[in-house]
């Protein structure tokens, strides 16, 4: 059941990030950015139904929301996301690198603060 879930919802991210992509090369960013949220937002859904032992599949859909919060313009969600996988350490070492960039782009933007620790 839980695999089902994932798939479906991990589906309808794709579905949502595809169609943002396209607005967003239609130059209707706005329109990009609440498909990019949506899209986020089920990939969250399809986060919380992968089995802790399944690691890579946690850390591509972990990089996967961060990125697409990124996209959406929700920075302080992308470094929620990304900050709370790197601090679970049950990640492969692929998706630790992709979220500590998240990260350093965040910061180098200046659209988070720096955290201390």
């Amino acid at each position: 059941m839980a695999i089902m879930s994932w798939h479906k919802h991990h589906s309808e991210s794709e579905r949502f990030a595809s169609e943002a992509e396209i607005s967003a090369r239609q130059g209707d960013t706005a329109r990009a950015s609440e498909l990019y949220l949506l899209a986020a937002e089920a990939e969250m859904r399809a986060l919380r139904e992968i089995d802790p032992k399944k690691t890579r599949t946690l850390g591509v859909t972990a990089v996967s929301s961060a990125a697409l919060y990124y996209k959406a313009g929700e920075y302080q969600m992308a470094q929620t996301i990304a900050e709370e996988w790197l601090d679970k350490g049950n990640i492969p070492p692929f998706a630790v690198y992709q979220l500590s960039n998240i990260l350093q782009t965040l910061r180098a933007e200046n659209l988070i603060g720096s955290t201390t620790g």
